[in-house]
């Protein structure tokens, strides 16, 4: 049977609703502008809802962010959840119609309510239901839900009405939510700023744990723990020991559980945190939540505890402590909680790691100061054999010390390891070479390892190859680090004796230490010698581009003035026996060439120290060029320079040679009276132009011999520049080069 209802004019309604919404500033009040017209037609309750997305950015589930209730219906709250997974078929309904409501009589009798879904309605007392899907041009924000607690058969009006809310709110809530979620990003920066402060101020387990009650408190937890996990040697957590609970707005160091000790295999929720490291494990409901094992039940329930968030933290390749927040009744972690613990990942594992190794630094200060000791003198080795000496210096009880050192990169492939260093009892011989293939040991290594072997002659631990090395070399008993960095294997580091030997847990301590001391050493003398080697590459190949650079030098100026020398003696030589009256002109000339020559070579020694380009800046070189240029060859010189451009000294210098170059040209081959010489500074590049009102030339004739346009090309292309050369026979010539700004 269809309701028999009455409406007030469609514009009104609309209109109202619009106006509040203008007025709305929080989740609730949005909420309330639009509930007008489901409250009045009989609906029972009405939820916002926000669609949250997973890592992928699909839509995972809702979480409603207000809620009202009409009285005698169930009991609503915000914060409630809903995986959309576990309603499929009614989450693609809705969603499959995003610009139209999805409008069902009654959910007791739909097909799209299935399942978990009509479980859910039913204990909820949902029958009718109009779901108003929010979605901002194809990106997912939400959703508003009306429900009637008996079925509603909802007419045309209905879902006009609704699909104009839908076009009227959901812009305004989108654009709100916006809003709200970066003033909450503010609020949590700030927040997280104050804790991460607290922390950096913590000085034991107690301030650590009081840093993150600031915030746990404002959330109304019941009381905090943290406890140090111990690992065993497979990596994997063992045990945690509670060290310091905060319980009622302060620190309880009587609290029962204090140095309590837990071990992970008695209860299910502990192997949850230890199974994935640095994530963070939420349980709203003990009572209901599926994943909690019987002997979790058991403690919690004696404890008073309903929810729980588990902080597991893990750094430098082993599990540090386990932070625990508890609630006395069941818990709702709204997203600003869980993105706050999870924030707290960046900087807990550290801290608590600082922490972790103060305390073992404590407990063990004679080991510091020897790992202090051996690193000082492991800095300072500029050797391998320096290491060792370094090491032997420590005297580690009758240990003696042998360095190997593999060169390969993938072990698949790798033959030998070379003994590079030793103590000076070692029988081993340096410059020995072990076969890495065939030492199960080494072949088998893994880079967290400490290969531990007490007696070579139990078998049971030692494979027979590296029991034959070692006692072939009188050797009955060792530890020996693989030295790795970054999952490179670089080599080993072995302490061995010649007796079999019970190693205690200080002494593989010790060694660990050293071996990491060792493996910084070794990576820095690797990275040494291959700079040297790449320093020595380069220098090589800078020495040849200057010496081809002074051979063009030297050809296009110094070397025709030499010619031109010659030259002019030999006809002062001829004259000579001929008629010595006509002498002056041949010596005038060679005096002119010698004094050319000399300005050519002065100008080449500026190439090879150019201090002006250095001190003075681009613009200043090419000044004192150009009135070389002009004093030396009676050139006229006009000069457009621009402000000293913000390129690099290489581009500078390049730019420099270039001008002095097609200069240098300008003044052998142009027999122009006049040049021009620009240095702009654009947008993004910088050009260097020159041009003369020379004889020109055929720019596609090739010029044996002639090495300048071919140097200046090399000089452009060497800094990332364009080089444009335009001339023809009696036109003179114009040549461009532009590099980019920063260059």
């Amino acid at each position: 049977m269809l309701n028999s209802r009455t409406w007030p004019d469609e514009t009104s309604i609309l209109y109202a609703i619009s106006n509040k919404l203008t007025q709305a500033s929080t989740p609730a009040e949005w909420l309330e502008a639009v509930s007008d017209y489901a409250r009045d037609n009989g609906a029972t309750s009405g939820v916002l809802v926000y669609i949250e997305h997973d890592e992928d950015g699909r839509p995972a589930f809702t979480e409603s962010a207000a809620v009202w209730v009409s009285e005698g219906a169930p009991h609503r709250t915000t914060g409630e959840r809903l995986k959309l997974d576990e309603h499929d078929a009614y989450t693609r309904a809705w969603m499959a119609q995003p610009e139209r409501p999805l409008l069902i009589p009654d959910a007791l009798n739909c097909d799209l309510v299935t399942g978990n879904t009509r479980a859910l309605f039913a204990s909820l007392g949902i029958r009718g239901m109009a779901l108003l899907p929010l979605n901002i041009k194809g990106r997912w924000v939400g959703g508003l839900i009306f429900n009637w607690s008996v079925p509603f058969y909802f007419n045309e009006d209905d879902l006009r009405i609704f699909t104009a809310i839908i076009q009227q709110a959901g812009p305004v809530i989108d654009s709100m939510r916006l809003y709200a979620i970066s003033r909450e990003r503010a609020a949590r920066a700030e927040q997280l700023l104050a804790i991460n402060t607290a922390l950096s101020q913590a000085t034991n387990e107690d301030g650590i744990l009081a840093a993150l009650a600031l915030y746990s408190d404002q959330h109304h937890a019941h009381s905090l723990t943290l406890s140090y996990i111990d690992s065993g040697d497979s990596g994997l957590a063992i045990s945690n020991t509670v060290m310091a609970v905060w319980q009622d707005g302060r620190i309880r160091p009587d609290d029962p559980r204090m140095n309590r000790t837990f071990r992970v295999q008695d209860y299910g929720v502990a192997r949850l945190w230890s199974a994935q490291s640095n994530e963070i494990v939420f349980i709203e409901d003990l009572e209901a939540d599926p994943r909690v094992d019987e002997e979790t039940h058991r403690l919690s329930q004696q404890l008073g505890i309903r929810a729980i968030a588990l902080i597991p933290l893990f750094s430098y390749r082993q599990w540090q402590c386990l932070i625990t927040i508890e609630w006395n009744e069941p818990h709702v972690f709204s997203r600003d909680e869980r993105t706050t613990y999870t924030a707290l990942l960046q900087t807990l594992p550290s801290v608590v790691a600082s922490r972790r190794a103060y305390l073992a630094a404590e407990q063990a200060r004679d080991e510091r100061e020897l790992l202090y000791r051996a690193s000082a003198g492991i800095n300072a080795a500029r050797s391998y054999q320096a290491i060792a000496d370094a090491l032997e210096q420590l005297n580690m009880n009758e240990l003696t010390i042998v360095l190997w050192v593999w060169e390969g990169y993938d072990l698949a492939v790798a033959s030998y390891m070379e003994l590079v260093a030793k103590s000076q009892d070692s029988t081993w011989e340096l410059g020995a070479r072990l076969p890495v293939d065939s030492i199960p040991m080494v072949r088998d290594y893994e880079c967290a390892d400490l290969i531990v072997i007490e007696d070579t002659a139990d078998r049971s631990s030692i494979d027979e190859v590296t029991a034959a090395t070692t006692e072939g070399k009188g050797y009955h008993s060792l530890i020996s680090v693989p030295l790795c960095l970054d999952g490179r294997f670089m080599g080993l580091l072995g302490f061995e004796c010649n007796a079999p030997r019970a190693f205690t847990d200080r002494e593989k301590r010790l060694a660990v230490g050293i071996g990491e001391l060792v493996t910084a050493a070794v990576d820095r003398m690797r990275l040494k010698e291959e700079t040297d080697r790449l320093n020595l590459k380069a220098q090589a190949m800078a020495a040849l581009e200057e010496r081809n650079r002074l051979a063009r030098e030297l050809h296009d100026s110094v070397s025709q003035a030499l010619y031109g020398i010659a030259l002019g003696t030999r006809t002062a030589q001829t004259l000579l026996e001929r008629d010595p009256s006509l002498l002056r002109e041949p010596l005038d000339y060679v005096m002119s060439l010698a004094e050319a020559g000399l300005s050519e070579m002065r100008a080449l020694i500026f190439e090879l120290r150019p201090e002006l380009l250095e001190n003075e800046g681009l613009t200043v070189a090419l000044k004192s060029q150009a009135a070389s240029i002009q004093a030396r060859h009676n050139l006229d010189v006009e000069l457009d320079l621009c402000a000293e451009p913000d390129i690099a000294m290489e581009t500078k210098e390049a730019l420099y040679r270039i001008a002095r170059e097609a200069l240098h040209n300008i003044v052998k081959h142009a027999r122009a009276s006049r040049v021009t010489l620009r240095l702009m500074c654009c947008e993004g590049d910088v050009s260097l132009e020159i041009s003369d009102d020379g004889v020109g030339f055929d720019p596609a004739d090739s010029f044996p011999g002639h090495l300048g346009l071919h140097s200046m090309r090399e000089r452009a292309a060497r800094v990332n520049g364009s080089f444009a050369l335009s001339s023809a026979p009696g036109q003179g010539a114009h040549l461009t080069v532009s590099v980019p700004l920063g260059g």
